[in-house]
């Protein structure tokens, strides 16, 4: 994955239904710039021209006890530092609360139980309506908790901004 820094467009031309996501650009073009430094996109991810990588939507759960949530699939891995550097992000769900934040969950790193964590909090939610009947939400305040920060192995503090994330999904009749 090559890391250049753009600034993501708004047109959504492809549309593609998922999560679309940087995660923390600063990190990625750190990783990038490390002699052994890799990042590595499985099972279905796939980065765009933004340099975005973009999550495939798995399922929507519109009776989740706390609000809908979206599930992802999709594992992306960062490594460098002779293995020291190891961070993985697998299968993000996001869950929008009632109240109009919500939280990022992922599949723990640490444990293959399929246990999850709390990776990011977020607020400043907005939804529109695209062409062929599509939704986009834009989330401009992602902010890591302090299972993400654990994530980091400290690098990283909670309440470290992290980049926005866009959910491009199909409109449902009963939305």
């Amino acid at each position: 994955m090559s890391v250049t820094p753009t600034v993501p467009t708004t047109d959504f031309a492809d549309l593609v239904p998922g999560l679309r996501w940087r995660i923390k650009l600063s990190f990625a073009r750190y990783v990038a710039g490390l002699p052994d430094g890799r990042a590595w996109l499985g099972d279905g991810v796939h980065a765009n021209s933004d340099n975005e990588l973009i999550y495939p939507l798995a399922a929507v759960d519109d009776d989740a006890p706390e609000g809908v949530t979206m599930c992802f699939r999709g594992d992306v891995r960062y490594s460098g530092h002779r293995g020291l550097l190891d961070v993985r992000v697998a299968d993000p769900w996001l869950t929008f609360g009632p109240d109009g934040g919500g939280i990022l969950s992922i599949r723990n790193p640490r444990d293959e139980s399929g246990e999850r964590l709390s990776f990011v909090r977020l607020s400043g939610i907005t939804a529109r309506s695209a062409l062929r009947e599509t939704r986009i939400r834009t989330v401009t305040e992602v902010r890591l908790t302090a299972e993400g920060a654990d994530v980091f192995h400290g690098v990283y503090q909670p309440g470290e901004p992290f980049d926005p994330i866009t959910v491009v999904s199909r409109q449902r009749s009963e939305q």
